[in-house]
């Protein structure tokens, strides 16, 4: 865990967690729900059984944990990219995420709309269950979904949506930039010609040697 002192407030980033370890934690959330007996098992025991139980699991039941971990992975960077920001005494920024609030969102898995449109079914089905038994239940129910070509589709649309979106964002972006320096050019031009007002030209006579010594009688 990273911290740094920011107005006198510490300032933390949790550490990511992997696949194994929300795994665990889901397996703490069984223990606590269990039985007396299990809710006492000694902490060795405890890391033992759940190692054997990864072990055994298949790479279709590591899925979910292996989602949760992705997920918690992009947390752990954008909030890194925030905490560097105000380590660089960037104040204006410090209560920003690093990602541009203009941006377009972006696109979804076909895994995260089936999640979604279930979630509260499973939620019913297990009202005491934790958010680890819960992404647990969910991977299992989406390796055996009939009808995946629905949210494969759905993310499929998701991805375009969010490519035109993009598109706009940048072309956006570099118009911005164009202009900024179109004002950059004219406001140095604009300088540039007040000087030329202000000043001497070079071949503009000096007044101070132009005297009637100059003149000549056909002058007059």
């Amino acid at each position: 865990m990273m911290a740094k002192l920011v107005g006198g407030a510490e300032v933390t980033v949790r550490p990511k967690m992997t696949s194994y370890a929300f795994f665990i934690q889901s397996c703490r959330q069984e223990l606590r729900n269990g039985k007396d007996n299990e809710q006492n098992l000694p902490f060795v025991e405890f890391s033992r059984k759940c190692s054997e139980r990864w072990k055994a699991m298949t790479p279709k039941e590591k899925k979910a944990f292996e989602q949760m971990a992705l997920a918690d992975k992009e947390r752990f960077q954008h909030e890194m990219v925030g905490l560097l920001h105000e380590r660089n005494n960037e104040p204006e920024k410090k209560t920003r995420t690093s990602r541009d609030p203009n941006a377009p969102k972006r696109p979804m898995t076909s895994f995260l709309f089936f999640c979604n449109a279930e979630r509260a079914k499973v939620r019913a089905d297990f009202p005491n269950a934790g958010v680890g038994t819960i992404s647990r239940e969910l991977g299992k129910r989406w390796e055996s979904c009939a009808d995946k070509a629905k949210f494969d589709a759905l993310a499929l649309v998701d991805k375009e949506r969010y490519t035109k979106e993009f598109q706009a964002y940048k072309a956006v972006k570099r118009m911005k930039i164009s202009l900024e320096q179109d004002s950059e050019t004219e406001q140095s031009k604009d300088v540039d010609g007040n000087e030329d007002v202000n000043g001497t030209c070079a071949n503009e006579p000096n007044n101070s040697m132009i005297n009637e010594s100059n003149f000549t009688e056909c002058d007059v």
